[in-house]
């Protein structure tokens, strides 16, 4: 008798770590289970062949791919736009399995942010090729399909391939526990 009901303690105390595990993971992935802290933007002043679509000589995004060949006219480049012992970035476009990456003694410049998150991408997309059975399809032979095919490696990409991908804007969410979560608004 003492026996099953320490089993069923245990087994009682197992669903419970699963439960709280998947509550955890599911509130660092919702931006709204916390305090909204602010927005980091990123605005890139247009070149001349870029004012006919962009009139008032800013584009609202800067590119995850290569943001270096943007950097020079990133607006606000070397403001401190983040400042704490450690931050948490959401991932979760365009995968199926999104995930959180910490950086530790984040005093980060807007550019420092944009770079960080490109190398993560840079990462993802490495990753996803590596361990995906199911390989992206080249640009070349996709015909009229123009966005990239789903693989099912590590991340689960669809859609998107990193060149098509660039960073909005960032929200800046504090935790109950104090933590700092940043989530990303990519545009595509």
């Amino acid at each position: 008798m003492n026996e099953s009901k320490t089993m069923l303690d245990y087994i009682k105390k197992f669903k419970s770590l699963i439960r709280g595990s998947y509550i955890n993971k599911a509130n660092e992935l919702d931006e709204n289970k916390g305090v909204f802290l602010k927005e980091i933007t990123f605005e890139v002043k247009a070149n001349q062949e870029d004012l006919d679509t962009f009139p008032n000589g800013l584009i609202p995004w800067i590119s995850i791919e290569s943001p270096e060949d943007e950097l020079a006219r990133l607006r606000k480049k070397n403001e401190v736009v983040l400042n704490y012992k450690s931050i948490y970035i959401v991932i979760d476009y365009p995968l199926k399995k999104p995930t959180v990456f910490e950086i530790n003694n984040s005093r980060l410049l807007r550019s420092d942010l944009i770079n960080r998150i490109s190398k993560i991408y840079h990462n993802i997309y490495q990753e996803e090729e590596d361990t995906s059975s199911i390989k992206t399809i080249p640009v070349m032979e996709r015909g009229k399909l123009k966005n990239r095919n789903e693989t099912n490696g590590k991340y689960g990409i669809w859609g998107h391939d990193l060149r098509d991908l660039d960073l909005g804007s960032v929200n800046v969410v504090k935790k109950k526990n104090g933590e700092i979560y940043l989530y990303l608004n990519i545009e595509s």
